[in-house]
């Protein structure tokens, strides 16, 4: 039961906040692994128990495979990256992998991952000629509100939206959390 609990506290959308509205925006995996490559994130000794039981592994195990990958020189791939690209300990990653990547020091993704390229020029599109501009998690700021923009305010946010040219997935994530209609081009002159 707690570890159910746990794994859905952590996940998040994140909030795009404008002067006059916000919207939510999604990031998109691919499941690339850049994000995991030559990184090991940092486990806190109160999530040792919880990803040890989860893996069905002794605490003593999860220890020394991740100081074997964490202390290494060159930092080595994340011990729970599997080989398909996926993380074995998803719902009890870490906070530093799941505010990615909003918050992250995650140095080979930024480049190599296209879901952070793909969020990325979503942010700084909107972020252009603006004067206030905010990027907010719900997880780390709690009671967070999202202002709904006006049905006139749609279309302009919409042509920002596409300039990035957002994947098909993003489009139809960005349509569900946002409660958009059916056809988001339509929107847009």
């Amino acid at each position: 039961m707690i570890l159910e609990e746990w794994a859905k506290s952590v996940e998040s959308h994140r909030i795009i906040e404008l002067r006059n509205y916000d919207f939510l925006l999604p990031f998109i995996c691919y499941k690339c692994g850049s994000c995991c490559r030559k990184y090991t994130p940092q486990i806190y000794a109160d999530n040792i128990p919880l990803i040890s039981e989860f893996l069905d592994i002794s605490e003593n195990e999860l220890i020394k495979s991740h100081e074997a990958s964490y202390f290494s020189e060159p930092q080595n791939d994340c011990p729970f990256l599997t080989e398909n690209n996926l993380c074995s300990i998803y719902p009890f990653r870490p906070s530093n992998c799941r505010l990615y990547p909003l918050k992250t020091d995650l140095h080979a993704a930024d480049v190599h991952c296209p879901g952070y390229s793909e969020i990325r020029c979503i942010w700084e599109e909107f972020a252009k000629r603006r004067k206030y501009f905010a990027l907010i998690d719900p997880n780390v700021n709690k009671g967070a509100v999202i202002r709904k923009a006006s049905k006139k305010e749609w279309p302009k946010l919409l042509k920002t939206f596409f300039r990035c040219n957002p994947s098909p997935q993003m489009i139809s994530e960005f349509k569900k959390m946002n409660e958009i209609r059916e056809n988001l081009r339509d929107d847009v002159d």
